[in-house]
C-alpha cells in the first residue's frame, strides 16, 4: 500500500509546520519516545490535567492525520492531494495494559483493520480501517472524499462496536481530516494487505454528474452536533452498561432481555442523561442484538423515564384536564425532536434531540402523519391536526437562516491573503482582467445573500466558455461550500418554467445556467435580461395562501461549449465571458472560511461590488469577439468596410434599412434576412462606424467594395 500520512507540528509561537510520512517509516518511529521523552511526560502527568488541552507542553507534540497526505498552499492553505482509503476509529478509555492488549487483539482480528496502536495519552486505542468504493477505487476530489468518508464511518462503527465487544468506541466522526496526537506503542499492529470495507456504490449513468450530493452533508461540520458531549454520553452508556450486567446477571452475548434494557434506561436516567439521548446510545448498541425492536427498545426507555421522572407528566390514573394532552403533546415532541424554521425555505425542519448525526429534514404532510402515529403509540391522544398547528407554529419554533449563520460564522476570521482572486485563478484564460472581475461579481453575490442592496440585483454573470471536459460545472459546484450547495446550488433550472424560476431566485444562492448556447436569443434579451436585474422576487411558497415579495437570494454564473453565445449587444455588459484555455483544477477544495471571511470583511469596509463605467466599457468590448453575429452582417462585412472618415473616397451614408436591402440583393436567396431594428443593432455595435441622424433615421458611414 502506497499512502503517507500528515504530520502537523507547532512550537512556542503557534506557528504549524507540515510534513507527510510513509505508513511503514510511521509505524516504525512510534516505537520510541522522539522528543526528549515528550510523550511519556504527558502520559505522566495525565491524571493531574483538568483539562489535557491546556497542558503547558500540549502544542508541542505533533498531531497525525491518517486519513488524508495534505500539501501546503502558497497562501498557506492545506489542500488534500490524496485520500488514503481509511476510516479512524478510537477506543478509550482502555485502563491498563491488559486491557490495551486485549482490546489490540480484537481489532486484529478483523480482516479490514490495516492498523491499531495505541495513543499519545497511553488510554486510547487507535484503529485504523480501510475502506473504498465498489470497485475498489477512491474519491479524487476533496468534498468527494469528505462526503465519502461520512458515509464509510456510519458503516464501519456497527462492525467494530460488535468486533469490539465491550470495549466503548467514542462515536465520533472527525471527518476527513481526524487528528490524532503523536502515538507512542512500541508494539503497534500492522497489516498493509488488509482487505477494504465496500461502502458507496458507483453512480449509475443515469444518475447526476455530481453523484455525492446526494450523500449527507458532513455532520460534524454543523453546530448542531456537539461531539464533544457525544463522547461523554457514550462513556456514560459504557459505564451504565457494564452495571446494568452485572446487576442482571446477563451477559452481553445473550439474546435481549427486557430486563436488561429497563436497568440500562435505569442506569441512564440516574446519570441525568436526557431521554432521547439514552435511546439513541441504547438504540445504537443494542440494535444488532437477537430480539432487538425498536419499538420495544423505546417504550422500555419511555417508561422507565416516566416512572423516574414523575413530575414531567400528569400522574397516571387521575382525569386529565383540557389542555393536559397538548401539553404532553408538546413535550414529548420538543423532548424527542428539534424544531427550526428554515427562513429561506419557508418551512419547518426537525431532526432528532441527539448530540450525535441527525440530519434536518423539512416537515410535510407524511412526517406529521408519522409523528401523529407516535405520540398515539406513547397514549396521546391526539389528531394530525394538532401536531400540524405545533410543527408550522412560529412563537414555540426557533427560527433559522443558514446563509446567515455560515456568514457569522465566517465574519472577522480572514486572514488578509487575497483567496478570492486565488479561486479565479484556477481556471486557465488568456483573459488578464479575469481574476478582478470574478472578485467583483464574488463580492456581488455574497452582498446578494446580506440583502446589502434591496434596490438593484446582481446583475454580473460569469460566463465560462470552452470544449467540453473542462470542468465548468464542476469549477461552478464548488463556489458553494457542501452544507450550502446541497440545497442552495442548481444547474437544471427550465428558464420557460417561469415560477419554478422565480421560487429558485428566492430559495437559491446559485444558478448555473448550464449549455448556455441552448437558451433562445428571444429569450436572453427578454425574461432572462430582466431577471438578471431583479433585487425582489415575489413568489407563492409551498401551501401558503398569498403571493409575498420575497428579496432574491441567487446569483448568476454560466457555462458552453460555444463562443458565439451573446445575442444582444447592449445586454453582453452583463455577462463577463472567459475562454477557457485548459483543465480547471478542481481537485482541491477551497478554503471556504476563508473565501468568505474576505468576502465579509470587504463588503463590512465598503469594498465596490459593481463595476464602475469604464470597467463596463471594457467588459462590452471584450464581449464582442462572443457575440452571435447574424447572416446578413456576415454577408455586409463582405460588400462594405468602415472608413476612417467622410472624405476617404467612397465613403458614403446610408441608412440601415437601404444596407440590408442591397446586402439582400447581392446575397440572393441565401440570406435569411433579420428585421430592420435587429440589423441597425449589430450595425451600431461595430467598432469605429460613424453614425448621424439624416432624413429621419441613422445614418451610417460606409465604404463599398
Amino acid at each position: 500500500i502506497q499512502m503517507k500520512f500528515t504530520i502537523l507540528s507547532g512550537d512556542d509561537r503557534k506557528a504549524t509546520r507540515q510534513r507527510t510520512q510513509e505508513v511503514s517509516a510511521f509505524f516504525e518511529y512510534i516505537k520510541e519516545d522522539h522528543n526528549q521523552w515528550l510523550i511519556s511526560m504527558f502520559r505522566n502527568d495525565l491524571p493531574r490535567l483538568e483539562h489535557p488541552e491546556y497542558y503547558i507542553r500540549y502544542r508541542k507534540i505533533a498531531h497525525v492525520l491518517p486519513a488524508v497526505e495534505l500539501r501546503k498552499q502558497e497562501n498557506g492553505a492545506l489542500t488534500m492531494q490524496a485520500y488514503n482509503g481509511l476510516v479512524v476509529l478510537e477506543v478509550s478509555p482502555l485502563r491498563g495494559d491488559e486491557a490495551l492488549r486485549s482490546a489490540k487483539e480484537l481489532a486484529a482480528s478483523w480482516p479490514t483493520t490495516l492498523a491499531a496502536f495505541v495513543g499519545a495519552d497511553g488510554q486510547t486505542l487507535v484503529v485504523l480501517v480501510r475502506v473504498a468504493l465498489r470497485d475498489g477505487s477512491l474519491p479524487a476530489t476533496e468534498g468527494e472524499a469528505e462526503a465519502f468518508y461520512e458515509a464509510a464511518f456510519q458503516q464501519v462503527l456497527p462492525i467494530y462496536t460488535q468486533v469490539l465487544q465491550d470495549y466503548p468506541i467514542v462515536a465520533q466522526s472527525g471527518g476527513l481530516r481526524h487528528e490524532v496526537l503523536m502515538p507512542l506503542d512500541a508494539a503497534p499492529y500492522m497489516d498493509l494487505h488488509a482487505a477494504c470495507i465496500k461502502v458507496t456504490p458507483q453512480p449509475s449513468a443515469a444518475q447526476e454528474a455530481d453523484a455525492y450530493d446526494d450523500l449527507p452533508a458532513p455532520r460534524h461540520r454543523q453546530k448542531d452536533e456537539d461531539w464533544d458531549a457525544h463522547a461523554i454520553y457514550e462513556r456514560i452508556y459504557g459505564e451504565a452498561a457494564r452495571r446494568a450486567h452485572a446487576t442482571t446477571g446477563i451477559s452481553p452475548r445473550d439474546p435481549l432481555n427486557p430486563t436488561l434494557l429497563t436497568a440500562l434506561a435505569h442506569e441512564m436516567c440516574e446519570q441525568q442523561v436526557p431521554q432521547e439521548e439514552a435511546f439513541a446510545h441504547i438504540w445504537q448498541h443494542v440494535m444488532f442484538r437477537d430480539g432487538a425492536q425498536e419499538d420495544v427498545v423505546r417504550s422500555i426507555v419511555d417508561a422507565t423515564y416516566d416512572d423516574e421522572s414523575p413530575d414531567q407528566h400528569p400522574v397516571l390514573g387521575t382525569p386529565r384536564r383540557e389542555g393536559d394532552e397538548l401539553r404532553e403533546l408538546i413535550r414529548r415532541l420538543e423532548q424527542r425532536y428539534a424544531f427550526r424554521h428554515n427562513n429561506i425555505m419557508g418551512c419547518t425542519e426537525f431532526r432528532r434531540n441527539v448530540s450525535g448525526p441527525a440530519p434536518w429534514t423539512p416537515v410535510d404532510r407524511s412526517i406529521v402523519s408519522d409523528l401523529t402515529i407516535e405520540m398515539r403509540l406513547a397514549d396521546i391522544h391526539v389528531s394530525e391536526k394538532d401536531v400540524w398547528q405545533y410543527v408550522m407554529g412560529r412563537r414555540r419554533i426557533p427560527q433559522y437562516n443558514p446563509v446567515g449563520e455560515f456568514l457569522y460564522e465566517c465574519r472577522g476570521k480572514w486572514d488578509g491573503k487575497d483567496h478570492i482572486r486565488a479561486l479565479a485563478r484556477t481556471v486557465p484564460t488568456d483573459t488578464p482582467q479575469w481574476a478582478d472581475w470574478f472578485h467583483t461579481w464574488f463580492l456581488a453575490m455574497v452582498a446578494q445573500w446580506t440583502g446589502r442592496n434591496l434596490r438593484f440585483g446582481n446583475s454580473l454573470v460569469p460566463l465560462l466558455i470552452s470544449r467540453q471536459g473542462f470542468h465548468k460545472s464542476d469549477f461552478c459546484r464548488q463556489l458553494l461550500p457542501r452544507d450550502l450547495r446541497s440545497w442552495g446550488f442548481t444547474d437544471s433550472l427550465n428558464l420557460g418554467e417561469e415560477k419554478t424560476v422565480m421560487l429558485a431566485m428566492g430559495q437559491t444562492l446559485l444558478i448555473n445556467l448550464d449549455e448556455f448556447n441552448s437558451i433562445s436569443p428571444r429569450k436572453q434579451e427578454g425574461f432572462l435580461k430582466n431577471i438578471i436585474q431583479l433585487p425582489m422576487v415575489k413568489l407563492k411558497r409551498p401551501y401558503a395562501r398569498v403571493i409575498e415579495d420575497v428579496p432574491r437570494l441567487a446569483s448568476f454564473i454560466a457555462t458552453t461549449n460555444q463562443s458565439d453565445v451573446l445575442s444582444d449587444p447592449a445586454g453582453s455588459r452583463r455577462f463577463i465571458a472567459v475562454r477557457v484555455t485548459e483543465d480547471i483544477d478542481t481537485r482541491q477544495q477551497p478554503n471556504y472560511e476563508q473565501l468568505y471571511a474576505q468576502a465579509m470583511e470587504e463588503l463590512d469596509n465598503h469594498v465596490r461590488y459593481w463595476l464602475d463605467g469604464e470597467e463596463t466599457t471594457q467588459l462590452m468590448e471584450h464581449n464582442r469577439q462572443f457575440q452571435q453575429q447574424s447572416s446578413a452582417l456576415t454577408f455586409f462585412w463582405d460588400y462594405y468596410t468602415i472608413p476612417a472618415s467622410e472624405e476617404e473616397e467612397g465613403a458614403i451614408w446610408m441608412s440601415s434599412s437601404a444596407l440590408l436591402a442591397e446586402v439582400k440583393r447581392r446575397a440572393g436567396a441565401s440570406l435569411q434576412p433579420p428585421s430592420v431594428n435587429k440589423f441597425s443593432r449589430e450595425l451600431r455595435n461595430i467598432p469605429g462606424i460613424q453614425i448621424h441622424r439624416g432624413h429621419g433615421s441613422d445614418q451610417y458611414l460606409v465604404r463599398p467594395i
